[in-house]
């Protein structure tokens, strides 16, 4: 059974982060989870993400470190690193159903 998240990855620029080494950074991204890759850069750090089903008995905290793992092969060593996983397939939500005849109360100051 597969589970459907989005994952964030956020680099710190101002750390270890080998700048010419981006590619071989997004190249190994894509081996884990695989997405088009397209770097926002702030000034501060980078930012990508995208969605994508984590199957087998892998857990969000597996994919992460995996992930983990790879930019920092890539990147030649360790740097300050943010991933964040959002579970998409059941967010919580709020309904509201309105109907002739039953109008929502108007607010008074």
């Amino acid at each position: 059974m597969s589970s459907f998240y989005r994952i964030d990855i956020i680099i710190d620029i101002d750390s270890e982060y080998r700048e010419n080494r981006l590619n071989a950074i997004t190249e190994a991204i894509n081996l884990v989870w695989p997405l088009e890759v397209e770097w926002i850069d702030d000034g501060d750090t980078l930012l990508t993400g995208g969605k994508n089903a984590i199957g087998g008995a892998r857990s969000d905290k597996d994919v992460a470190d995996e992930i983990a793992r790879s930019i920092f092969e890539a990147n030649g060593g360790p740097l300050s690193l943010h991933i964040r996983t959002t579970y998409i397939e059941d967010l919580p939500f709020d309904e509201y159903y309105y109907h002739a005849g039953h109008l929502p109360p108007v607010k008074t100051k």
